[in-house]
């Protein structure tokens, strides 16, 4: 199971402990009968099929309204890690150590006073029609109850380090997922979840505490700096050299882009045909490589140029690699620009970077484009922004400007999206270690261990 899932799968499992704490559980026969507008006795009774139908209906609407709620929190939860990029590694670690704090709480070892004051919203009407029963969702999830404040405090810190948008909305989505299965399942079998309930409750103790642990373990990971790295690298080291050498020794040249993979890259002699093959993608045209053409591991990374983890890696983490194995001659590192979509004047970014390397002056672009990167995500018109980094990279500002304006390499970035389209990428930035895909910023020794051992690996192989 790689990050991405482990995560949900997590964000899920907090949500059904959600359910069952002590400050819901309870709670679920009067929510249900608020939302469905049925009485506990037709609750029970729920013979007709009309009232079952409406027990499902209303108790979805009412999911969907707290659902909103929560991805709206994701979501800006997110936001925030994006627009604090720069200090990402220090917010991380504090995040880490308030994640602890919240995990003792549930374990019943730190006492909070202010994650036990009863913020429950009241909707004292019954909700008359469907957008009653998502407006009483909205009010619950705005409303939220102390026993799961800590839980849900945890989850919307993890998503503020998340790299997209998109995966801090899973993580509250996945979140919400967990909370709303069983209260719809409560609905529609509300006789058994009255009988269910008190051998519920005897699991609700033991379920907080073991979140609360998660919670402190997940904490201590944060702050070692660690929890990026968790499934990205910790799956079997051998996995990248054997699966990349098992795809070239078969000769694959087929890929899932619907027949259209170059046939002649089994027999090319360009530096990026064996990488093709291994990732069954045609990376030829496409990005800018730096190392020794006959390095024994190749690396493919790609980036979007708005995104606040990839300036992260690239001003932090990379330059220790590159000093340590691409001018050691033991790695190529080949950097592809691509436009995930979601960051401000990404494409316009991209667009640049293609024409500095129209005067082979992509890797100083590169550099400006990162380290200004706040400036020009927040500017209106970023045309005069780029010049100047142009100016400052050494190119021909004139030249520039006509390669942007007529969109002269504007081809080279199109075809780069397709790639990442085809590769599965959903987020930034990614990796292809010898073919093999590792997402994320990883942090430096994670990164540096891995790639040693890989080397070690392909040059005893040689």
């Amino acid at each position: 199971m790689d990050t991405a899932s482990l995560s949900l799968t997590v964000a899920f499992a907090a949500g059904l402990v959600s359910f069952l704490s002590p400050c819901v559980l309870p709670l679920v026969p009067s929510y249900l009968s608020l939302v469905t507008g049925l009485t506990l006795d037709e609750l029970s009774a729920q013979d007709g099929g009309a009232a079952r139908r409406r027990a499902v209906l209303h108790s979805g609407l009412f999911t969907l309204g707290f659902g909103a709620v929560f991805m709206t929190m994701g979501l800006a939860a997110t936001g925030f890690g994006q627009a604090f990029g720069r200090a990402l590694p220090l917010l991380a670690r504090i995040g880490g150590v308030v994640i602890v704090v919240l995990g003792l709480h549930l374990l019943g070892v730190v006492t909070a006073p202010v994650l036990n004051r009863e913020r429950r919203a009241n909707v004292r009407a019954r909700p008359a029609s469907a957008a009653g029963s998502v407006i009483a969702g909205l009010a619950f999830g705005a409303g939220w109850t102390p026993c799961i404040g800590p839980i849900l405090a945890s989850i919307l810190l993890y998503s503020t380090f998340q790299s997209t948008l998109s995966r801090g909305m899973l993580l509250l989505g996945a979140y919400t997922l967990g909370l709303a299965v069983p209260f719809i399942v409560a609905a529609v079998g509300f006789n058994w979840f009255l009988s269910g309930m008190s051998r519920a409750r005897r699991w609700a103790m033991p379920l907080e505490r073991g979140a609360g642990a998660i919670l402190v373990i997940v904490g201590l990971l944060m702050v070692a700096d660690r929890m990026p790295a968790v499934g990205a690298l910790a799956g079997d080291r051998v996995a990248a050299a054997e699966g990349a050498e098992g795809a070239a020794a078969e000769g694959q040249s087929s890929s899932g882009a619907g027949g259209l993979f170059p046939s002649d890259l089994a027999t090319s002699d360009h530096p990026d045909a064996a990488i093709s093959l291994r990732m069954g993608v045609d990376l030829r045209e496409i990005g800018y490589a730096i190392g020794e053409a006959d390095a024994p591991v190749t690396v493919v990374e790609f980036s979007d140029f708005g995104c606040p983890y990839c300036r992260m890696f690239a001003m932090q983490t990379f330059p220790s690699l590159y000093n340590e194995f691409v001018r050691a001659g033991t790695v190529r590192w080949k950097y592809v620009p691509f436009v995930l979509g979601i960051f401000p004047h990404g494409e316009e970014a991209a667009y640049a970077s293609e024409c500095a390397g129209e005067q082979e002056r992509f890797a100083l672009m590169h550099d400006q484009l990162y380290e200004h990167q706040s400036e020009w995500k927040g500017a209106d018109v970023v045309a005069p922004l780029f010049e100047g980094y142009a100016e400052a990279a050494g190119l021909d500002v004139r030249r520039f400007t006509s390669c942007v304006q007529q969109g002269r390499r504007n081809a080279r970035t199109l075809a780069a999206n397709r790639a990442a389209q085809q590769l599965g990428i959903r987020g930034t930035p990614t990796f292809f270690i010898e073919g093999q895909m590792v997402q994320g910023a990883i942090p430096l020794e994670p990164f540096r261990e891995f790639l040693a051992g890989l080397v070690q690996q392909r040059t005893t192989a040689r």
